[in-house]
């Protein structure tokens, strides 16, 4: 069945029911990111990692969160929550409404 409308809230809920079912693969594929050129680093919505200004990077949640735009702050609606600073295991996704 074809969704006509997706949310956050629906995008979070399926990254959450991937976690359960593959935690491994679920942070392979957050943390997974793929060069990318000018025109993706300048694009008002989706988010890119700029640490190394010559080699800007993409990934699955700044693309997702491209989708649903960015807060006053510039930041994106969908969070991952790890366990600790160094992001070693994701805890869960969820919605930024602020």
């Amino acid at each position: 069945m074809l969704k006509n409308k997706i949310t956050a809230e629906d995008v979070v809920c399926l990254l959450n029911e991937l976690l359960d079912i593959d935690s491994i693969a679920t942070k392979k594929l957050i943390e997974h990111r793929v060069s990318c050129n000018k025109n993706v680093v300048n694009h008002p919505y989706i988010q890119v990692n700029c640490d190394d200004s010559k080699n800007p990077k993409v990934g699955l949640l700044g693309f997702l969160n491209g989708l649903f735009g960015v807060n006053e702050n510039g930041a994106g609606c969908i969070v991952v929550k790890y366990t600790d600073a160094d992001c070693n295991n994701i805890i869960h996704f969820t919605v930024n409404k602020s």
